[in-house]
């Protein structure tokens, strides 16, 4: 029973990920056209104007987290405003599948297609900063890891506030009012030891936003570990998150659909 409630899950999830694929290189085109502008003004132009030398550098990582999240959120709000209407996925509760798969196979689908849109950004950023980058100090194995880690975080993330708001306005609301400040906060355009240095006290509190944890992740693996949170830590931190905002995410779930 339990194999064909994962095959069920497995061609819910192809069949979200195959929209993707329809239009694919306009969408990565526009998802990657962006970053690579904002790394060129901040990798280049921003130095002669007082900023580090290696300000692209961290500017990189903050647009890969940034497009992810951005991907991730477009897709929860689809997610929204199915719910509050059409309810296509009353369909989905039909299968023959538990409801909280339905709600991992939501996020999961949002993560893959937040790594699809972001994937070309550091190989795009590495080719426009060429030698400002050191090359020693990244750590492949690492970057993969907490590029997937993150975009899972995303994923999870954005789901979680789509099924915790009422409808699409207060979802753009939240994002315009708290989720855009959370991920400025979260260091998506300077480091944590920065803000520590400048403000200690408000760098500790901001220990408490979880959206500090996937972009020093990423840094860390990247830029490697001076001057960023340790790896492990910020990895670990991610996965306490996903988990979190699963649990969270589920149980609103099937309160929300009266799913038993």
């Amino acid at each position: 029973m339990f194999f064909k409630m994962l095959n069920t899950f497995k061609w819910l999830l192809w069949r979200d990920i195959r929209v993707v694929g329809k239009d694919y290189l306009n969408n990565l085109l526009d998802a990657t056209l962006l970053p690579s502008a904002l790394v060129i003004i901040f990798g280049y132009i921003f130095p002669t104007m007082g900023m580090i030398v290696n300000y692209g550098n961290i500017m990189l990582i903050g647009t890969v987290a940034g497009m992810s999240m951005w991907s991730a959120s477009s897709s929860s709000g689809s997610f929204i405003t199915d719910l509050n209407n059409q309810k296509s996925i009353n369909y989905e509760l039909t299968l023959p599948i538990y409801s909280y798969l339905v709600y991992i196979k939501y996020a999961l689908s949002y993560a893959i297609k937040s790594m699809l849109m972001s994937i070309a950004i550091i190989p795009i950023g590495i080719l426009i900063l060429g030698s400002k980058i050191d090359y020693s100090q990244i750590s492949l194995f690492k970057l993969i890891f907490a590029y997937v880690s993150s975009c899972l975080f995303f994923g999870f993330f954005t789901l979680l506030v789509a099924i915790m708001v009422k409808d699409i306005t207060s979802f753009s609301r939240f994002w315009m009012r708290w989720g855009w400040l959370l991920f400025n906060l979260g260091g998506s355009q300077f480091t944590w030891y920065s803000m520590y240095r400048s403000l200690p006290k408000f760098a500790i509190i901001n220990l408490l936003n979880p959206l500090v944890y996937p972009i020093e992740s990423l840094r860390c693996a990247f830029l490697g570990p001076k001057d960023y949170l340790p790896y492990y830590l910020t990895i670990s931190m991610v996965w306490l998150f996903i988990i979190f905002f699963a649990l969270i995410g589920i149980k609103k779930f099937k309160s929300r659909l009266d799913c038993l």
